[in-house]
């Protein structure tokens, strides 16, 4: 289509048709996004914690051991900045 100097608007057409996903066989997804994060595994946890721009950057061991701790309520003041007083 580039050759024949088509209009972005058909090449733009053209590509999403090519990389859309056609319905598949099969069983149904077995997991939702809405899921509790408990049913996800840290990889999953952390594509959607930056696809979500909650973080922009964070590891997948990070997720897992932030799971692990079992400390899932934010603290309520800010962590990096706290000087203590002495």
């Amino acid at each position: 289509m580039e050759a024949d100097e088509s209009s972005d608007k058909a090449l733009t057409t053209v590509i999403v048709e090519a990389l859309t996903d056609q319905p598949r066989s099969g069983a149904p997804a077995t997991f939702t996004p809405e899921q509790p994060v408990s049913h996800w595994t840290p990889r999953e946890v952390a594509e959607e914690v930056r696809k979500r721009r909650i973080v922009e950057t964070i590891s997948t061991r990070s997720v897992g051991r932030f799971l692990k701790s079992g400390r899932f309520i934010a603290p309520s003041g800010g962590v990096l900045a706290q000087r203590q007083a002495g």
